[in-house]
């Protein structure tokens, strides 16, 4: 059921006046003049009595109501005796629905709450069941995954069998190949031969015996020796444990004696075969293979020592850089193995009583990495470099120790170029001022290092930045050097060989030092080169082959390089371009392109050529003329570091400050707006004029400079339609100038009004 409104004439008294007006009550609230008052008419009692009332001419009694909702009560509405029944029954009816309503909601939520009750007991009860099957299932599945599980156990250990089976078969067809056929002849003469000796004087070789011979064994090769040396035979005297295809051992009694005594050094055995057939096979491509296939758990000691063996031996300049993988990653395997099984297995259970194997893995370590480094010592850094990146493609922690001493190596080869140079710099380092001939002696020792230094340098910087220790040491290395090049050629007269040496250094010089350069040789010769940013060292070339340092003056090779290194994003190559469209070396002359290619430079951020942006647009040279532009730039190319930009600058600004004071102390038209207050709406300047014009609206600082020839902070611009509005940004005395350029302002009017922005 739903009530509509009840509407009344009523009246209040306030302040001892009678204020008449509608009441009107509705379902949740009732309005008397206007006012809206919310109310919940179940809470409501109505408070009745009567009230004296003055008329024109008499006073009456009428009654009155007051709605009263706990601490709050209404004011007393004076009614008509028949309008308070009909509003007390319509009360009466609101509270009787509003009740009802109440009821069947409280009934509603009841039955909702027993429903959703019962909703929910159905739902764990579903719940349950869904658990108790799905245990079920799971308990199933988990009983089948186990029985699959142990089949396909058994399914892997059959094909692992089998893997191995099959590698036997196939080591043991290699072998017996390599038994039967002629072994392919090696020469350890281009290796080291500190690294060669490590195998070639093996006793273990020497005696014929395998690593696992107890001693035994080795004095009865020693008897047989002993008995062919008396019979004069002992050059007959063959083993199954050589390398073949290296000459025989020199097996004379006494090397014989002292390779016996030689087998207590038990880290021999770990350059020894356990196996006849892999001293035949060791050569075998087929036979090493195996190393890799089928997973390193099926690879064995001997076919990582074959592999190991061949590296050194055959490809000691890392070349081949699988072989070199495959030996490196199998060592991280035995490296890993828990009980050292593979190390253990060249021992015999005697010896082993004594070892622990923390010292086994220990030897094993020092003895692999021994030789290796060995091959590292060597003026050929190219070989060292693909040792590295083998052990950087690995990956693998255990050989951090290795790659730190590769780098130390790389580091030693360095300081050994430096320590070259400086044993002559030495003595020609006592002269104040060097001969002629002393500096070019110089100039080409240090042509030869650089030749010699600088492509390795290219690539360590580029792929050492891990090692941040070394790293540096390299770059010292080579700034100490060329500094000091640099240093001792700027004795003689002619600075040209010193700068080409100072621009090498200078990238890797201290803040104090790189100043120093640039007073001596001036900024524009100094150019900043880092040997890991290939653009570098591309613009360095053009300078090269422009000034003829090192070569032959070579304009389009200048160009070709200065072209590359500008498109890698070098900084000072497009100035240098802009040079050369300038003077027309190179290419046809073409001050439109010279200016194009002074502007990229300045937005590289090289300070010459923001510079010679200035010149061409103070001049108009290639871009239209602009003293206000060329005046910024200057400033630029001071702010980027060019020695006379700033002097440049203050020249011509006294100039041109001098020709605009003059010109705009009477070629401007001046309205004063005086103080102007910006809070609340929005204020602007509203500016009539009969002719296009510039419009400033400028503060008495800015107007002041303005008269004196100064830049200044304006708003507003060139207006191109009347009328031309600006906003006023600040509360503050504020002018308005009006000015036409070069242009008299004679035949320009003016008007200015100040409003609200609409």
């Amino acid at each position: 059921m739903v009530l509509g409104n009840y509407s009344a004439e009523a009246s209040v008294i306030e302040k001892g006046k009678t204020v008449k007006g509608i009441l009107t009550l509705f379902a949740d609230e009732y309005v008397f003049g206007g006012v809206r008052t919310a109310v919940n008419w179940e809470n409501v009692t109505c408070e009745q009595g009567t009230v004296k009332v003055k008329a024109f001419l008499f006073s009456s009694e009428k009654p009155y109501v007051v709605f009263r909702e706990g601490d709050t009560c209404s004011p007393q509405f004076i009614l008509e005796a028949g309008q308070k029944d009909s509003l007390l029954k319509k009360v009466a009816e609101f509270q009787d629905l509003i009740r009802a309503e109440r009821l069947e909601k409280e009934e509603r939520a009841r039955r909702e709450q027993e429903e959703s009750r019962a909703q929910e007991e159905r739902e764990q009860r579903i719940r349950e069941e869904s658990r108790r099957k799905t245990e079920a299932e799971y308990q199933q599945r988990q009983e089948e995954i186990h029985r699959r599980r142990e089949e396909q156990a058994r399914q892997e250990q059959a094909a692992l069998e089998r893997k191995k089976a099959e590698k036997k078969e196939r080591i043991r067809r290699e072998t017996e190949a390599c038994r039967n056929g002629r072994a392919q002849m090696i020469s350890a003469d281009g290796i080291s031969k500190k690294a060669a000796a490590r195998f070639l004087d093996n006793p273990y070789r020497i005696l014929g015996i395998s690593c696992l011979a107890g001693n035994e064994e080795a004095n009865s090769a020693l008897d047989k020796l002993k008995k062919l040396s008396r019979l004069k035979a002992i050059e007959a005297y063959r083993s199954p444990f050589d390398l073949a295809g290296l000459e025989r051992p020199a097996r004379d009694l006494s090397v014989a004696q002292n390779a016996v005594a030689s087998l207590k050094d038990k880290t021999n055995k770990l350059f020894w075969f356990a196996d006849a057939d892999a001293c035949a096979a060791w050569q075998s491509g087929k036979y090493r293979i195996e190393l890799a296939r089928d997973g390193e758990e099926l690879g064995s000691y001997d076919l990582f020592l074959a592999n190991y063996l061949y590296g050194v031996l055959c490809d000691p300049d890392f070349k081949v850089s699988e072989t070199w993988k495959r030996i490196l990653s199998f060592y991280c395997f035995i490296c890993r193995q828990p009980g050292c099984e593979l190390i253990r297995s060249r021992f015999t259970e005697k010896e082993l009583q004594d070892e622990n194997n923390a010292k086994l893995l220990a030897d094993f370590k020092h003895v692999i990495f021994t030789p290796i480094l060995l091959l590292c010592e060597r003026d050929d850094l190219d070989a060292v470099l693909r040792l590295h990146k083998c052990i950087k493609a690995c990956g693998e922690p255990l050989l951090s120790g290795l790659e730190r001493d590769v780098l130390s190596r790389l580091v030693s080869w360095f300081t050994d170029k430096e320590a070259s140079v400086f044993s002559y710099l030495r003595e020609a380092d006592s002269e104040d001022v060097i001969s002629e001939t002393a500096a070019a002696e110089i100039r080409s020792r240090g042509d030869a290092y650089c030749r010699a230094v600088e492509p390795m340098l290219e690539l360590v910087l580029r792929d050492f930045r891990g090692d941040a220790v070394r790293y540096d040491m390299i770059k010292e290395s080579y700034r100490h050097t060329t500094y000091q090049l640099m240093y001792e050629l700027n004795k003689q007269a002619d600075k040209s060989d010193a700068i080409f040496f100072a621009n090498k250094c200078y990238s890797y010089c201290s803040a104090d030092d790189k100043k120093r350069i640039q007073n001596t040789f001036g900024a524009v010769n100094i150019k900043s080169i880092d040997w890991s940013v290939p653009h570098t060292i591309w613009d360095i070339k053009g300078d090269e082959y422009y000034y003829g340092r090192g070569c032959t003056a070579d304009y389009a090779q200048a160009l070709y390089w200065y072209r590359k290194a500008a498109d890698a994003g070098n900084m000072y190559s497009p100035n240098s371009i802009g040079i050369c469209y300038q003077k027309g070396q190179g290419v046809p002359q073409n001050d439109v392109q010279a200016a194009s290619w002074f502007e990229k430079a300045y937005e590289k951020g090289n300070p010459e050529g923001a510079f010679n942006l200035a010149e061409c647009c103070y001049s108009g040279t290639g871009v239209r003329k602009d003293v206000d532009k060329a005046l910024k730039m200057w400033a630029e190319a001071a702010k980027l570091g060019h020695p006379s930009a700033e002097q440049r600058r203050a020249e011509v600004f006294s100039k041109v400050q001098a020709e605009r004071r003059k010109r705009r102390a009477s070629n401007h038209i001046c309205h004063d707006l005086g103080f102007q207050m910006t809070v609340g709406t929005n204020q602007v300047v509203e500016v009539t004029l009969n002719s296009p014009a510039n419009v400033y609206l400028v503060n008495a600082q800015g107007y002041k400079d303005y008269l004196n020839g100064n830049e200044f902070s304006y708003k507003g611009g060139y207006a191109a339609d009347s009328p031309y509005r600006i906003r006023i940004p600040s509360s503050n005395r504020w002018y308005v100038i009006v000015d036409s350029g070069e242009e008299p302002i004679s035949g320009i009017e003016s008007s200015v009004k100040v409003k609200s922005a609409s």
